[in-house]
Formats: structure tokens, C-alpha cells, sequence
């Protein structure tokens, strides 16, 4: 499924006309496939090259310095680095996949687990910068959802007041492709539980969305240039528009250009995804507009404990 990149300066700096047309186009996409790809929505190209650089030089660290930040063997804190399989996305196939993981700078529930600055200079740095510019990206985008469902422009600002949100790099090594062929997945189906994720990948490929009316059914998406940022929905923002946007389920799996291939390595894939997600004492049922006096589809629980539900499934 080809998926045209929709550029954000005619958002921010567009007519009233290209305003709407980004807007109601980047909704139709949100809701009949859950995923768009999104260009110019506030973060430089060369910050984009320099964070997929970080993501290769973190992992080419040797595993021990690599577990000077290791996440704890408990969901909580879902901070620092994950080694081969401790993430379990799918409980039949195992995942071939090593990660880190950061969220804001001031948060005290869940701190930020780094390596020693001296192990990888100006690492932690350029993270927390780079985790900054996914939070101005990710109200902008939210906002231009809000217009696109006629709602006030503001309408999800509150709602992430507190950028209690996560920032992962993901590295995938390189693999036989047979494996990947049986019993190995590179991260096997999911949705993410939270508002929307911005995914910056290399150009290996494999990343796959689930066509919303054929389950089972899944097409490539990937990324002509690192710039080209995947977007797509999360549960909360399903659940407050009761289903009106799409969670869409995703994986990542052999890449469409080695589809035919029996035999050899599927190259290494480096990629970074930041994960929108609401205040963790926000609620996270079905609004009231999106709702029929018939249908109630969502319950009243938090954003928290939504999260933990889910959570607790993986490691």
C-alpha cells in the first residue's frame, strides 16, 4: 500500500485551504488505516539523520556496557535496555530484537535509567533533545487531528500536559531469513496502546500494517527517506473516539524487497519510535460525542491503568 507523505507546512504555513485539505486528509488516513506518513512537522532532517547515527552507535556498544542501564526484569520502570527476547510481544514467536528506552527528564515514577556519559559521549544529550522536538511534533499533529474532527484546535493539549511519554530505539540484527520464516518474528503483531507514535526507520524495510477491513491481510509501509515519519494510532485515541480513528495492528517482518528470497541474511534494521501517550490520570473511555445513546463501547479507566494491563503481558 503506497502512502503518500502528507507535509506539515501546509499546516503551519499553509492557506485555509491547505490547511483543511492536511487536515481532513490526514483523518481520512487515521481512520480508514490507522497509519500516514508525515514530512516538515517541526523536526529537522539532519536531527532525524543524527538520531538514526545515536541508534547505530548505542547498539554497536558491547553488551556490557549496554546493560549499565538494564531495564528492570519487572514492567516498571519501561525505561533503559532490553537484550534479545525480554520484550515479549507475541507469546508463540520469539522476537529478534534489542531496545532502550527513555521518557521525560523530570519524571519521578519512572526515571530514566542512562549509561555512563563516559561510555558513549553526548548520547544522553542529543536523547533528551531529540525527546523534546517529538513533543512539539506530537501536539502540532494531534492539533491538526482536532481540526480534521472538527473539534477545537486545542482539544488534546491538555490531555499530555505532563510528556509522560517514551522515547525507544529498536535495533533488529541481522538474521537468516529462514528464521524468520518459522518460528522468528522481528516484533511480532501488535497495536500501541497509547495516543500516536512517530516512527523514524532506515531504509532495510519490513515494517507492515493490518488492512482494516481484510484481517490478516498486511501491507509494507516504509519510508523513501529517513525523513518521511511513519504516524500511527494508538489505543487511547481509539478508545476516546470510540473507534472513529483506528488502532491499527502492525509488525515487522521480512522486507517487501527480499520477499522472494530462500536463503541468506536479512540486513540489520535500526528505528526509533516515539510513543504519544496521555497524562497517566487522564481517562480514557469513550467521549460522549463519539457515542450513540445505544452504545457505550469503551469503559471509564485511566490512561495508567490501561497501561499496566498491557504492560504487564510483555515482560
Amino acid at each position: 500500500m503506497e502512502l503518500p507523505s502528507l507535509d506539515f507546512t501546509l499546516f503551519t504555513n499553509g492557506t485555509p485551504s491547505q490547511q483543511k485539505y492536511l487536515c481532513d486528509t490526514l483523518l481520512a488516513y487515521c481512520k480508514n488505516h490507522g497509519v500516514a506518513k508525515i514530512t516538515n512537522c517541526g523536526i529537522p532532517n539532519s536531527a532525524i539523520d543524527e538520531l538514526l547515527n545515536w541508534n547505530r552507535h548505542f547498539f554497536q556498544l558491547p553488551y556490557d556496557v549496554k546493560m549499565k542501564a538494564p531495564h528492570p526484569a519487572t514492567p516498571n520502570p519501561h525505561r533503559g535496555y532490553s537484550g534479545l527476547g525480554q520484550e515479549r510481544v507475541s507469546s508463540v514467536t520469539f522476537d529478534a530484537k534489542e531496545s532502550f528506552d527513555q521518557g521525560p527528564t523530570d519524571d519521578s515514577l519512572q526515571p530514566n535509567i542512562w549509561i555512563p556519559e563516559e561510555d558513549l559521549p553526548g548520547f544522553r544529550t542529543f536523547m533528551e533533545g531529540f525527546f523534546n522536538l517529538c513533543c512539539d511534533a506530537q501536539l502540532l499533529i494531534l492539533r491538526a487531528l482536532a481540526v480534521g474532527l472538527n473539534m477545537p484546535e486545542y482539544t488534546f493539549d491538555k490531555l499530555h500536559s505532563r510528556h509522560e511519554f517514551e522515547l525507544r530505539l529498536t535495533h533488529y540484527p541481522a538474521i537468516d531469513i529462514k528464521k524468520l520464516q518459522t518460528d522468528t518474528n522481528r516484533i511480532s503483531e501488535h497495536h500501541d496502546w497509547g495516543t500516536i507514535t512517530l516512527v523514524f526507520q532506515d531504509s532495510t524495510g519490513g515494517l507492515e500494517f493490518e488492512q482494516k477491513d481484510r484481517p490478516g491481510v498486511f501491507h509494507a509501509v516504509e519510508s523513501v527517506k529517513p525523513m518521511e515519519i511513519v504516524l500511527n494510532v494508538g489505543d487511547c485515541l481509539h478508545r476516546w473516539t470510540n473507534g472513529t480513528l483506528h488502532s491499527v495492528n502492525h509488525r515487522v517482518r521480512i522486507p517487501r524487497s527480499l520477499s522472494t528470497q530462500q536463503q541468506g541474511l536479512v540486513p540489520d534494521r535500526h528505528s526509533v519510535s516515539f510513543f504519544c501517550k496521555p497524562n497517566r490520570d487522564e481517562s480514557v473511555a469513550s467521549w460522549k460525542v463519539f457515542q450513540s445513546d445505544a452504545l457505550v463501547r469503551y469503559e471509564d479507566i485511566t490512561s495508567y491503568e490501561y497501561n499496566q494491563r498491557l504492560l504487564k503481558t510483555t515482560y
